[in-house]
C-alpha cells in the first residue's frame, strides 16, 4: 500500500470538529490534498473508515474526501460491499442513485467516445468518470473523440503506478496515431519497468521502437 495511504490510516476517523485541534486538522489537509487516486480496494477502504460519523462542518476536507472517492474507479465496487458508519453512507450513496440514474448516457459514451469495455473492466475509468467525460464532450465545440481519450488517459496514467493496464488500453486502441502516444506516455513514466519496455518494443511503430531502446538502455 501506498505510504500517503498508510499515513491517513494511522490518523484514522475524522472526529468531531469540537475536538479537532488545529495541529491534527492541518495533519487531515496535507494528506488529503497530497494523496493520489485510489488504485486497489484496501485504499478505497481507507478513505471510506476516514469519513466521520456525521455530516458536519470539517472544514471542507470531509467534501475533498469525497471528491477523491469519486475520482477512483474502484469506488463503485467497495462501497456495495463496505460502506462507512453514519450519516456519510446515506450521502454517498445517493450521490450513487443520482448518477446512475442516467446510465444511457454511460452507454452513449462508451459508443461516442470509442472507449470499450476494457477501460471500465480494468478500473481505468468508472461509470461516472465517463459520464463527466462525455458531458464534456456534448458541451463542447471540439467533437474529436480521440481527443477526449487521449486526454483521460494521459491524465489517468500520470498518477498511477499500475502501468500494466494502460498498455492493455494502448494494445486495444483502434486509432494508430493515438495508439502510439500512448505507448510513448507508458514508456516515460517514471515507473515503466524493463519487462513492460520489452512488450512496448514489439507494440510500437520505428519511432516508439526507438524510443523503447533507448529506455532499455537506461534500466
Amino acid at each position: 500500500m501506498r505510504p500517503e495511504y498508510l499515513r491517513l490510516q494511522r490518523l484514522g476517523r475524522m472526529v468531531d470538529s469540537d475536538d479537532l485541534t488545529q495541529e491534527r486538522l492541518d495533519e487531515y489537509s496535507d494528506i488529503l490534498h497530497s494523496l493520489p487516486i485510489a488504485e486497489t480496494e484496501e485504499e478505497v477502504k481507507i478513505l471510506l473508515d476516514t469519513f466521520p460519523e456525521k455530516d458536519e462542518d470539517f472544514y471542507g476536507l470531509d467534501w475533498t474526501m469525497l471528491h477523491l472517492l469519486e475520482e477512483s474507479p474502484l469506488y463503485l465496487t467497495v462501497f456495495n460491499k463496505y460502506r462507512p458508519s453514519g450519516e456519510w453512507s446515506t450521502i454517498i450513496a445517493q450521490r450513487i442513485s443520482n448518477y446512475k440514474g442516467d446510465l444511457t448516457a454511460v452507454r452513449n459514451a462508451k459508443g461516442v467516445l470509442g472507449i470499450p469495455n476494457i477501460w471500465l473492466a480494468l478500473n481505468v475509468i468508472n461509470e461516472l468518470q465517463l459520464k463527466n467525460l462525455y458531458d464534456r464532450f456534448t458541451s463542447s465545440p471540439d467533437k474529436n473523440a480521440e481527443h477526449y481519450r487521449w486526454e483521460y488517459f494521459r491524465d489517468s496514467i500520470r498518477v498511477s503506478e499500475n502501468l500494466e493496464r494502460y498498455l492493455y488500453i494502448a494494445y486495444q486502441e483502434i486509432d494508430q496515431a493515438l495508439k502510439q502516444a500512448m505507448l510513448f506516455e507508458i514508456l516515460n513514466h517514471k515507473g515503466c519497468s524493463k519487462e513492460l519496455t520489452a512488450s512496448i518494443f514489439t507494440l510500437g511503430d520505428s519511432a516508439v521502437k526507438r524510443r523503447a531502446k533507448q529506455k532499455s538502455e537506461t534500466l
